[in-house]
């Protein structure tokens, strides 16, 4: 009699064991997954600053092709400029690409820059600034994935190592 109550506990413990063993892989699965997941959401979200920025480039270049187009036609015919630059004072571009009405020497974001350089996107700050936030975006991005990646594989070692202790 004894020795089947000690059987039917050792029975019971060796199931609790393995339910345990399954609570844990279980939750290390869910893990990885939310490790994946947020890799993802990351990954997106640098895809859309990324997409973003290149949006903005294409911006001041089409800005930096008016400039120079109202360059040469101030060249041929002064009044045109006068008229043309007092119509882009009062219209700005906010960031869905409408235009909005702006006060009449409201500063934008170039801060005193003149007209010539604000629109420049090879102009040397507007490139730096657009290759640092790449460059930091990146590493932040790879740093991220390595860690992710490191988890992942501890992990699945983990979960190696407990599979061969249930067998």
């Amino acid at each position: 009699k004894m020795e089947a109550e000690i059987a039917e506990k050792q029975a019971a413990f060796e199931e609790k064991q393995r339910q345990l063993a399954e609570a844990e892989i279980e939750r290390k699965k869910q893990v990885e997954l939310d490790n994946a997941a947020q890799l993802a959401a990351k990954e997106k979200e640098l895809e859309e600053r990324q997409r973003r920025l290149e949006e903005k480039e294409r911006e001041m270049e089409a800005r930096e092709q008016e400039g120079r187009r109202n360059s040469i036609l101030a060249a041929a015919s002064p009044q045109h400029i006068a008229r043309t630059k007092r119509a882009d004072d009062m219209l700005e571009e906010d960031e869905d690409g409408a235009k909005t009405s702006t006060a009449a020497g409201e500063e934008d974001e170039l801060d005193g820059m003149d007209s010539a350089s604000a629109y420049n996107e090879n102009h040397p700050m507007f490139q730096k600034v657009i290759d640092d936030k790449i460059r930091e975006l990146e590493q932040e991005m790879a740093k991220k994935q390595e860690q992710v990646l490191a988890q992942m594989a501890a992990l699945q070692e983990k979960n190696e190592m407990l599979e061969r202790k249930m067998q």
